[in-house]
């Protein structure tokens, strides 16, 4: 009865409770102490039913202090606190670190953070063109409109300039259709990520096969991130997830079908493309088009370098020149600007760089398309150095070695690169090596100081029994062969009249069985098979001349050393009888008549073929053409005069590197003239193929 007296007629609240004053003319409004702790419903009184039933004293929460808004000061010196306070958040929000901020020392600041606001007609200087935001190095364009809007962004509050401020976005289905074609749009897809075990598999596979080849990726740095992303792998970032899936298909391609069933339990033709399609999937989420991030440019190059053989150059161009405006774009381009960041960073950088503009002019000069000029960047060649010699927050560079590293293949593709970018006469394109008007000795003279500069560097120390040795030696030799081969080639004589010496014929055939040899060679050699991703590329231009040159030469010791290789070269190389492309469906009607020279030859001595019965792939290639097409030969050569033996024995083991076409690899006399052979319906078959890819 008391209890519901004191609740009925509650005491005035004397001044020596525990309530400020400043509450105590206000009623209550928020719940006691121990109902706030226990979470359960207070009725707000003094003291509460709870507290009652308890027994326990029930003490009133006191409310926060209303925070005042503060007024805003009028006067310059505010006016500029307010403006640097400002600026700071900015420049933190764009990766400055306070201690940079904090240091007072204006000088260095200065030198740090020099932006500049230009106008549209002003010329720009050097400096002035490539001023960047640090760290995130996004380019500030010059503009007139940024003075003129300058006091009105002072005006915006700073949640919502910092808000607005550059960010990688999320695309949605339609940008994935704009960058890698159509998809049906699928909710709530969750991109596949193999088992653990198999993503450490696939890891391995690509430090094996891909990254001795690429060495855009810093292994002992993203082995670190992988080890801890695999344990949750939900939460890792949109630009890991992309990198991720990025190596997982380049894995993939680089293994055979094989080691697909027993890594991954599933054949390659239905891993690839699944992993594909999930790359594009991850790059466009995580923002491929506005990113500002060189993980996720990295990914996008891997990618690019994975679907070579699905397009040809004139498409694949398009690819690799987006490469190079995302390079652009983080500032890839300019040695100063990546000295801006830390030497890790910068050599890193340097290696993507020279990868792309690598991969840019290679394909570029397939499709005869010059994507850009060597002197819009000045990025230095990659240090001749092993992964294990950077490391994230070192202070210097190391020294580099004389020798061969793991930098090996990659810095023979610089050193030809840089041959096209830093000659005088050549521009930045090998077309030089196919321009007409130069005599041939200039072009070899070039060619002969680059192969000097090659042995020089890294051929001397190459072992041919150590695989990846091996494969930079097969580079570097294709390098040359290819220089060597656009010098000489008729096709770029326009006018007919234009005619080869028999020397040169010579030397050009010699050149080709090279080219075809050391393919073979090359796919001998099992330890070579992971590398098939990359050098599997079938030689046309050689395989045209030689088989062209075959229909003149049926018998004798250069159609007995040359068939053999064709048909190796045949067997290494399926896409041949699978294409049907024009260039292709071109080739194989030519090297059946080619053939049928060679059978009608012998036929006219009545003498067997050499080779006993036609090969498979003969075989296989006449059942494939219409009833009617490829009748006898037509020949009005005499085959009377020519020899059925060999009259000398040739070696075939050659080395392709130190090899000197000047001295001929078979000396016999030519009976073909390669002058006669409409090579400009060649070119136009070849032109934007994917065959030098």
């Amino acid at each position: 009865m008391e209890a519901k007296a004191l609740l009925a007629n509650p005491a005035p609240i004397s001044t020596s409770t525990s309530i400020p004053r400043s509450q105590a003319s206000h009623p209550r409004q928020l719940s006691c102490v121990l109902c706030a702790q226990r979470r359960v419903k207070c009725n707000k009184q003094l003291p509460c039913s709870n507290c009652m039933k308890a027994g326990v004293e029930c003490s009133p929460t006191i409310p926060k202090k209303p925070q005042r808004r503060p007024r805003r000061k009028d006067g310059v010196e505010e006016n500029l606190l307010a403006r640097c306070k400002r600026y700071e958040r900015l420049l933190l929000r764009y990766g400055a670190t306070k201690k940079v901020l904090e240091n007072g020392d204006a000088s260095h600041s200065m030198k740090s953070y020099d932006f500049k606001v230009m106008s549209i007609g002003a010329p720009l200087s050097q400096s002035e063109t490539d001023t960047m935001i640090p760290h995130l190095n996004v380019e500030i364009g010059g503009n007139s409109l940024w003075a003129t809007l300058s006091d009105e962004i002072l005006e915006i509050p700073d949640e919502d300039l910092l808000e607005a401020t550059p960010e990688v976005t999320h695309i949605n289905d339609n940008d994935i259709n704009f960058l890698f074609g159509s998809y049906p749009i699928r909710a709530n897809f969750v991109l596949p990520h193999p088992k653990p075990v198999v993503i450490f598999q696939l890891w391995q596979a690509f430090v094996d096969n891909v990254n001795p080849i690429t060495k855009i990726i810093h292994v002992p740095t993203l082995q670190k991130q992988i080890l801890e992303a695999v344990g949750d792998l939900e939460s890792i970032s949109h630009t890991l997830e992309a990198l991720l899936f990025s190596i997982y298909t380049m894995a993939i391609n680089s293994m055979s079908n094989e080691e697909c069933l027993s890594k991954a339990s599933e054949p390659k033709d239905v891993l690839l493309p699944r992993f594909k399609d999930a790359t594009q999937r991850a790059m466009s989420t995580a923002g491929l088009v506005k990113t500002v991030d060189v993980d996720l440019l990295r990914a996008f190059v891997l990618y690019t370098s994975c679907v070579r053989s699905d397009f040809d150059s004139s498409h694949l161009c398009i690819y690799t020149g987006m490469a190079v405006r995302m390079g652009h774009r983080l500032g890839l381009h300019r040695e100063h600007i990546l000295n801006k960041g830390s030497i890790f960073e910068a050599e890193m950088g340097r290696r993507l760089w020279w990868y792309i503009i690598t991969m840019d002019l290679h394909i570029g000069s397939c499709a005869e398309v010059v994507t850009f000029s060597p002197q819009s960047w000045d990025t230095r060649i990659p240090a001749n150095v092993n992964d294990g010699s950077l490391v994230p927050d070192m202070r210097e560079m190391p020294a580099e070695y004389s020798g061969i590293t793991e930098m090996c293949m990659m810095l023979i593709k610089c050193e030809a690169t840089n041959l096209m970018l830093e000659h005088p006469v050549l521009n930045g394109t090998p077309r030089y090596f196919t321009n007409p008007d130069v005599p041939i000795t200039d072009k070899q003279a070039i060619i002969d100081d680059f192969r000097s500069t090659m042995h020089k560097k890294f051929l001397q120390y190459l072992d041919p029994c150590i695989p990846f040795h091996e494969i930079c030696r097969s580079a570097a030799a294709g390098i040359l062969a290819r220089l060597e081969l656009m010098s000489l080639h008729p096709r770029q004589y326009k006018d007919r009249a234009t005619r080869l010496t028999p020397e040169q014929q010579r030397r050009l055939f010699n050149l080709c069985l090279s080219l075809t040899t050391d393919d073979n060679k090359y796919h001998s050699n099992k330890d070579l098979v992971k590398f098939d991703w990359s050098f599997k590329r079938f030689q046309i231009d050689a395989f045209v001349y030689m088989i062209h040159h075959l229909q003149s030469e049926c018998t004798g010791l250069i159609a007995d050393t040359a068939w053999p290789q064709i048909f190796s070269l045949l067997d290494n190389h399926k896409c041949f009888i699978s294409s049907k492309t024009t260039l292709y469906t071109a080739a194989r009607k030519l090297l059946l008549k080619s053939w049928q020279a060679r059978e009608n030859a012998y036929a006219q001595r009545g003498q067997t073929l050499p080779e006993g019965s036609p090969p498979a792939v003969i075989a296989t290639l006449r059942s494939l053409q219409p009833a009617g097409t490829l009748g006898v030969y037509p020949s009005s050569l005499s085959f009377e005069s020519m020899p059925l033996q060999r009259e000398q024995q040739v070696d075939m083991q050659f080395n392709l590197g130190s090899f000197d076409f000047s001295k001929g690899f078979i000396d016999t006399p030519m009976k073909f003239d390669a002058n006669d052979i409409d090579w400009n319906m060649w070119g136009d078959f070849t032109l934007g193929s994917n065959v030098y890819q």
